[in-house]
């Protein structure tokens, strides 16, 4: 009798690639599904979820993840990466050929589900070049349609692309765009020329003028701005980092910008050593050709445009960059404090209709004034005295976006913490109450059989998503349906994730021993903002500023690390019921 000896299971990975990453983007999942079926039909151990590059190129390789495949096959790691068509793997013919061959150097082998090769044969090896070369000619089609369309957008003296700038409309008649969606055109903007808006015109020019003449800075500006009732084209706040992107194309002072062949090969040489980001940037030093473009600019003397913008220039870049520091927390609350305060923001693209909602946000330190700071001096290590400085708000003090839960002083503030710290710290627990308290800690680590459950049905989702797309791809489900039905699953799933999350969340966050409390609370008084600051992260999670009526001196309440999500939710602002706010 022969002994035949079953073959050892291999274990692989796959690898998903989009090149244009969209929120109904339906590609990933098709991969991903096919990818299921090669390992099930090959008998192939996937040891962990598919690696996923979304919205990048297949002709180049550094930002994407291939290399930490080809380094798992040379550890051992896995044996097999696994694809849904050839393609996915790089559309850059010789690249992808020496990866691929890297693989097979250490051993592994490379499978596509659609377009199933076997690499390790003469003919396989030529069947799989013919399909990266098919793949790097689609690819090299399409970039030179697309260096068509940017040099005949060039002659024609337009941007490099098509979107809209503030202070200008593409058409004032077509119906708004929606994104995702092929924009209509009209005979009065088929040209592509952008036509100034009367609406926004005056406004860019004027911060062309306070931002260049009057040293007004931008921060201010697009406070203004804001005030004024100007939005971005999704109803969004402008941002002092917005505005200087659409100051440095210099486009409302008439200019169109590109960079030159000769330029493109240097910022890729740059990218090669190491500035991986270096050709993206917006900053006008990156581009090398100006030109006078075919639409209007904001400004009409040319004598004022050139001083504008020589002047802009030297004022944007002619002060050094200062490199990013990291300091330890300046005071002993700083990213502790939470605010309460109502939260005013406008629905995106629904002008005039408003949302309210608690406000959440971290809140800022803000000095006391003159006199405080000569009635108390520094402390003897240095820091600032507690009673000089407060915290609040800082959207509801700066932008007037949030109604604010008052100021509350630092002083104040550690008060109340150490009055936690020592009620914490404060008598030793009966019997009855530790044993309670080990039932407690036991029941934090959740039901076993609920955890089971909610697994069990995380499991069903996935494969309801895996039979939603198998319909898609066989014609059996529409568009409309699948991606309807897409949505579902996907709120479904995140949320059995998330209660999957709160089981080993609850587990993590136990409560300290009491030894723990007297420690701090001894050594309280003897310790920096920075040391406090420290020893506070390791019991609570943050505090939040609270009024518990109108006119009130504001109050804290501490969340500690252990708290259950009941305990973590805001107090409501005061005349608000907790139901009536988001």
């Amino acid at each position: 009798m022969v002994d035949v000896q079953e073959k050892p299971r291999r274990k692989g990975r796959g690898y998903i690639r989009v090149s244009k990453k969209r929120r109904d983007m339906i590609s990933p999942e098709i991969q991903r599904d096919e990818i299921n079926h090669l390992a099930e039909r090959e008998n192939i151990e996937q040891v962990a979820e598919p690696i996923q590059d979304l919205g990048l190129s297949g002709r180049e390789f550094e930002e994407r993840q291939i290399n930490k495949l080809v380094e798992d096959v040379e550890a051992a790691i896995i044996q097999v990466v696994l694809l849904w068509k050839w393609s996915r793997f790089g559309r850059n013919t010789l690249q992808s050929l020496l990866n691929i061959q890297r693989i097979y150097d250490a051993g592994g082998d490379v499978r596509a589900a659609t377009e199933d090769f076997d690499g390790k044969t003469s003919v396989g090896r030529l069947q799989i070049t013919q399909m990266l070369g098919w793949a790097q000619f689609q690819s090299d089609q399409i970039g030179e349609n697309w260096q068509s369309a940017h040099k005949y957008r060039r002659k024609k003296g337009l941007p490099h692309s098509g979107f809209k700038t503030f202070g200008y409309k593409i058409c004032f008649t077509c119906p708004p765009h929606e994104p995702g969606e092929r924009r209509n055109k009209c005979d009065n903007c088929r040209d592509g020329i952008q036509k100034l808006d009367p609406d926004t015109q005056d406004a860019l020019a004027g911060v062309w003028r306070r931002f260049t003449f009057q040293n007004e800075p931008m921060k201010r500006i697009c406070d203004d701005l804001w005030e004024r009732g100007f939005r971005t084209e999704s109803g969004e706040r402008i941002t002092p980092t917005q505005m200087y992107k659409w100051l440095d194309s210099g486009f409302s002072l008439g200019w169109v910008r590109w960079r030159s062949k000769e330029k493109i090969l240097q910022d890729k040489k740059v990218v090669r050593e190491g500035r991986k980001n270096y050709y993206r940037s917006s900053r006008p030093e990156y581009f090398d050709v100006w030109v006078t473009g075919a639409h209007e600019a904001v400004i009409e003397d040319p004598n004022e445009r050139e001083l504008l913008w020589l002047t802009y220039l030297s004022k944007r870049f002619g002060s050094p960059q200062l490199p990013k520091s990291h300091h330890d927390p300046k005071y002993s609350i700083s990213g502790l404090a939470r605010c309460t305060g109502l939260r005013l923001f406008e629905i995106t693209r629904t002008r005039g209709q408003w949302k309210t909602a608690i406000c959440g946000r971290n809140e800022g330190a803000f000095s006391r004034g003159k006199e405080r700071m000569e009635q108390y001096p520094p402390l003897p290590n240095g820091d600032r005295n507690p009673h000089t400085v407060y915290f609040r708000c800082t959207h509801g003090a700066l932008y007037k976006d949030c109604t604010g839960s008052g100021s509350i002083g630092v002083a104040r503030a550690e008060k109340e913490l150490l009055d936690w710290l020592v009620k914490q710290s404060q008598g030793e627990a009966s019997v009855d109450e530790k044993i309670a308290a080990a039932k407690d800690q036991f029941a934090l680590k959740g039901s076993a059989d609920e955890q089971a459950e909610v697994s069990k049905k995380l499991k069903e989702l996935d494969e309801e998503s895996s039979r939603l797309v198998r319909g898609y791809t066989k014609g059996i489900i529409d568009e409309d349906n699948y991606v309807k039905e897409k949505q579902r699953i996907e709120s479904e799933i995140s949320a059995a994730r998330e209660r999957l999350k709160l089981f080993s969340a609850k587990v993590v966050a136990l409560r300290p021993a009491q030894a723990r409390f007297l420690g701090l609370v001894e050594e309280w008084e003897h310790m920096t903002y920075s040391r406090k600051r420290q020893a506070l992260s390791t019991v609570i999670s943050h505090f939040w500023v609270y009024r518990e009526k109108a006119r009130s001196k504001p109050r804290i309440r501490v969340v500690p690390l252990w708290a259950e999500e009941h305990e973590r939710l805001a107090p409501p602002p005061p005349g608000h019921p907790a139901d009536e706010v988001d």
